[in-house]
């Protein structure tokens, strides 16, 4: 499964056979794939026993801009959500030599304004804006300046519904 948000993903692969993986394992090349920044495994057989076992997935590709609003290419993924509607989804994370912090929220209820924290671990606010909004999908990237290394929480308030999530800075 590959996610170019987190939130919808696409089926890229499935083993519809019965016979044992070869001792090097199986291996599935995708030329030319769209450019997708999550992959997720999901096993359901094993020829061998009841278990399932994953040894080692790589995951080879050039490092591409920032997905925004304009390719986030939502419409080729399926409706298939792994979070509910209020997600927050933040990516690099953990961040990444000081790049860019992409998230994602849907904003369902129409609000117009929202404003965004990023908190210590002692809850101390270090950086506070406020933004407007678009009905549906919403994309903010902001830049890792002067976060202490650890742990830090995002939080999106907007109206009613507040989203927070732990980002790491190692």
């Amino acid at each position: 499964m590959a996610s170019k948000n987190g939130r919808y993903w696409k089926k890229l692969v499935t083993k519809n056979n019965t016979n044992p993986a070869k001792k090097k394992g199986d291996t599935y090349i995708f030329n030319n794939a769209d450019p997708v920044r999550f992959i997720r495994v999901e096993m359901t057989f094993n020829s061998a026993n009841t278990a399932v076992h994953l040894i080692e997935l790589q995951a080879f590709g050039t490092p591409t801009k920032a997905l925004n609003n304009n390719n986030l290419g939502l419409n080729n993924f399926s409706n298939q959500s792994l979070y509910n509607n209020q997600a927050l989804i933040v990516y690099p994370n953990p961040i990444v030599n000081n790049n860019p912090i992409v998230l994602n929220f849907d904003n369902t209820q129409d609000y117009k304004k929202a404003s965004l924290e990023i908190l210590d671990v002692t809850g101390n606010i270090l950086q506070k804006k406020y933004f407007e909004l678009n009905k549906g999908m919403n994309t903010k990237i902001l830049k890792p300046t002067h976060l202490p290394k650890h742990y830090n929480s995002v939080i999106v308030k907007m109206g009613t519904t507040t989203m927070k999530k732990t980002i790491v800075n190692p």
